[in-house]
C-alpha cells in the first residue's frame, strides 16, 4: 500500500513539466468558511493544443476512506466543477471496485514505480475560475516552489516559536495564581472566612487589627523581659550588698577584738 506522499511523488512524475504542472491540496477559494472544498492534487496542462485541461485528483490510501468518499460526493463538488476531469488515486487496486466510481471519475493505481490508467476521467465541462480560487491557486504554486516552501517553513516555524514564548509568561503567571489561589484556600479553611463572600474593606480592617494587637504583644513580651532582667538585677545588687554588710559587720567584729587583746 502506497502513502499520500508517495502517490503525490508519482503523480508528479506523471503529470510533469514542461507539459504539466503539479500542485499538491488545492483549495477552491481563501478562508475558512463551510463553503471551501479541496483537491488533494492538481494538475495544468501548459500545451493550448491539449485545451490547457485542468485535472484533479482525490488521493485514498484505504478502504473506509474510499467508501466514505462516495457516500458523500458533494465534499469536493465545488473543486470539481473548476475541472475538466477529476480522478481517484488509489495507495493499492484492491481498495476499491471499478463499478463503485461514479461515472465522471477516472482511476490510477500504483505499477512499478509509476500508476497505471484502470479508467479514463471523461471530458466534462469545467466552470468559470472565480478570483478566490485564483488566488488560492496562486498561493498554493508559490508556496510549492522552492523559495516559496522554505519562506513558509520559516514562517511556520516563526510561528510556532512565537507561539511557544508566549506561553512561557502564561504558564509562570498560572503557576503564581495557582500559588496564591492555594495560600487563599488554606486561609479559609483556617479562619473560617470565605474572601469570595466577605467585604473587603473589613476583612482588611480585622487582618490590620490583628496584625496591630501582634505588634503590641511584641511590645509588652519585651517589656516583661526587661522587667524580669531588671528584677534580676535588682535581687542580685540585694544579695550582693548583704554579703558586703556581713563581711563588713565581720571586719569589724574581728577589729574590736585584736583592740581589747592588746590591752
Amino acid at each position: 500500500m502506497l502513502t499520500v506522499d508517495e502517490l503525490h511523488a508519482r503523480l508528479k512524475s506523471r503529470f510533469c513539466m514542461p507539459e504539466w504542472i503539479y500542485i499538491r491540496e488545492v483549495r477552491s477559494t481563501l478562508g475558512y468558511s463551510s463553503a471551501v472544498t479541496y483537491a488533494d492534487g492538481m494538475a495544468v496542462n501548459l500545451y493550448p493544443s491539449r485545451g490547457c485541461e485542468v485535472h484533479g485528483f482525490e488521493l485514498k490510501t484505504n478502504r473506509d476512506d474510499v467508501l466514505k468518499e462516495f457516500r458523500n460526493l458533494k465534499k469536493s463538488e465545488n473543486i470539481q466543477g473548476y475541472c475538466d476531469r477529476w480522478w481517484l488515486v488509489v495507495g493499492d487496486k484492491t481498495i476499491v471496485n471499478i463499478a463503485e466510481l461514479p461515472p465522471y471519475w477516472g482511476l490510477l493505481i500504483p505499477y512499478g514505480q509509476g500508476l497505471r490508467q484502470v479508467r479514463a476521467a471523461p471530458k466534462r465541462e469545467a466552470e468559470t475560475w472565480t478570483r478566490g480560487f485564483l488566488v488560492s491557486l496562486f498561493k498554493k504554486i508559490y508556496v510549492n516552489s522552492p523559495v516559496g516552501a522554505q519562506l513558509h517553513a520559516e514562517y511556520e516555524r516563526g510561528k510556532k516559536d512565537g507561539i511557544t514564548q508566549g506561553q512561557l509568561p502564561q504558564k509562570d503567571l498560572m503557576v503564581r495564581v495557582n500559588n496564591i489561589l492555594e495560600q487563599v484556600k488554606r486561609f479559609e479553611e483556617i479562619s473560617g472566612i470565605e474572601i469570595s463572600t466577605y467585604n473587603g474593606r473589613s476583612l482588611g480592617e480585622a487582618v490590620e487589627i490583628v496584625r496591630d494587637a501582634t505588634r503590641i504583644g511584641m511590645h509588652i513580651r519585651d517589656l516583661e523581659n526587661t522587667e524580669r532582667e531588671h528584677n534580676r538585677i535588682a535581687k542580685a545588687a540585694k544579695e550582693a550588698a548583704e554579703n558586703l554588710r556581713k563581711l563588713l559587720n565581720e571586719s569589724q567584729t574581728k577589729s574590736k577584738g585584736v583592740v581589747s587583746d592588746r590591752r
